[in-house]
């Protein structure tokens, strides 16, 4: 709804989205659910042409929780955009092995 009624305004600014809300961030379902707005978030920021978007995908996909890697490597994948070539080539040897999910 927020992202709705954002999109509604002319603001084009960035914008920060707090995943570690205590409304999501107390068991891991609430946290998987933060992701995955986050995730959906991001991909529609970068669809209505925020091109920080990119970046902050790119960015989400190096932090140490696989969890967050694994929803940035779901985004590149929805946005199939060529300027995730590399880190997604860099993801297929993470040891953890999150890009195979």
């Amino acid at each position: 709804k927020f992202m709705a009624a954002l999109m509604a305004t002319t603001y084009r600014g960035p914008v920060c989205i707090e995943v570690e809300d205590p409304t999501f961030g107390k068991t891991l379902a609430g946290r998987q659910d933060a992701l995955r707005v986050a995730g959906n978030a991001l991909v529609g920021l970068h669809m209505a042409g925020q091109e920080d978007a990119i970046s902050e995908i790119i960015r989400m996909s190096c932090d140490e929780s696989p969890e967050r890697r694994i929803t940035s490597a779901w985004a590149m994948g929805r946005l199939a955009g060529a300027e995730f070539t590399a880190r997604l080539m860099e993801m297929v040897r993470d040891p953890i092995g999150i890009s195979r999910f």
